[in-house]
């Protein structure tokens, strides 16, 4: 029986940690919208190199 309430706790506590960072993001405006211009750029950078090949060897 123990065993059934620790994985419902494990569960609870990843929901708990998935909603925390669904509300940072929220908050966090500015920073998602300077992660984006900073992909953005950084996918457009990759383009301009030249082939897909080079694309996917550049990306981490």
């Amino acid at each position: 029986m123990q065993h059934l309430f620790q994985s419902l706790d494990l569960r609870r506590n990843a929901e708990i940690k998935r909603l925390r960072i669904l509300a940072h993001l929220h908050w966090d405006g500015t920073s998602m919208r300077k992660a984006a211009g900073f992909w953005l750029g950084h996918m457009a950078a990759i383009k301009q190199q030249g082939t897909s090949s080079n694309a996917n060897a550049k990306l981490p």
